[in-house]
């Protein structure tokens, strides 16, 4: 389950989506970045009494929709490694 926030542009067709990553509802998946983020703050907030700024590097994948023998799959537009 995940808490999106859908940017949805008509025009151009493209979408993009934020989210908080979570295992089942109330229970964040231990690997979610922003999980990761507010551990790390709540640690030096408690520990340190330090508040941290941060901003975000935004990584994303571009994806093209394709047919497969009547199945549709999401596949990366370029093999770039």
């Amino acid at each position: 389950m995940w808490q999106t926030t859908l940017f949805f542009n008509r025009k151009t067709q493209e979408e993009m989506v934020l989210a908080d990553m979570h295992i089942k509802p109330g229970e964040a998946w231990e690997c979610c970045p922003r999980e990761a983020l507010r551990r790390v703050s709540k640690i030096l907030k408690d520990e340190f009494n330090l508040e941290m700024n941060a901003g975000f590097e935004n990584e994303f994948f571009l994806l093209k929709n394709v047919l497969r023998e009547g199945k549709e799959e999401w596949l990366p537009i370029d093999s770039t490694p």
